[in-house]
């Protein structure tokens, strides 16, 4: 029921582009992805040893099949907004001694870069910012699956083991997506998680 319940709501919550809400909720009995989230967090608060949630925003992957930049732009605004809400969660009902916020994706889908990424005097060539409000200038290279790397962004008790698990660095990658090119096996993420958790 829950794997349909997400179809639903992917499916039913994409509004058209605007930049300022790019939500435009079609039927109001289907909860938002935020809602979704405070809801189970307004559950899991009430067992006094603590709790692990995993929320997933799914339909990124699907757009990024499709080659549809606009519904990535969707998908992303909700699992920012998902985001925001668990972290004003955290500010509210805990803290970020005892919490750790993980946002990553398990790989990533399209290759969607600058229009010239694939030219050698261009490798990676990053997309065109156009704007508030605009979708940004660039192509897919591809529907399928990439070795890109997903960015991991790490918040709480968990950041601090983080180093531990290093395995190396990419300086061309951190040049062109502007951090210290650091990485870490993703498998290696549920292994931090038992440690923050004591298991």
């Amino acid at each position: 029921f829950l794997a349909r319940a997400g179809v639903v709501y992917n499916f039913l919550k994409m509004g058209e582009f605007s930049g300022e809400q790019v939500i435009v909720p079609q039927s109001e009995e289907v909860p938002t992805l935020p809602e979704l989230t405070q809801a189970a967090l307004k559950v899991l608060e009430k067992n006094e040893k603590g709790f692990y949630l995993q929320v997933e925003e799914s339909s990124v992957d699907g757009y990024n099949h499709n080659n549809n930049l606009e519904g990535v732009v969707n998908s992303i605004f909700s699992l920012n907004e998902t985001v925001k809400a668990i972290c004003e969660w955290v500010e509210k009902n805990s803290s970020w001694d005892e919490t750790t916020v993980i946002v990553t994706a398990d790989h990533t889908t399209g290759a969607f870069w600058g229009e010239q990424a694939d030219q050698p005097d261009t490798l990676f060539q990053l997309p065109t910012w156009n704007g508030k409000g605009k979708l940004a200038t660039g192509k897919y290279y591809t529907h399928s699956h990439t070795n890109a790397p997903p960015a991991l962004y790490i918040n709480g008790e968990g950041a601090k083991i983080v180093d531990k698990y290093i395995k190396g660095t990419d300086k061309k990658l951190g040049e062109v997506w502007g951090f210290d090119g650091r990485y870490i096996d993703n498998t290696d993420i549920p292994k931090i998680e038992k440690e923050v958790m004591g298991l």
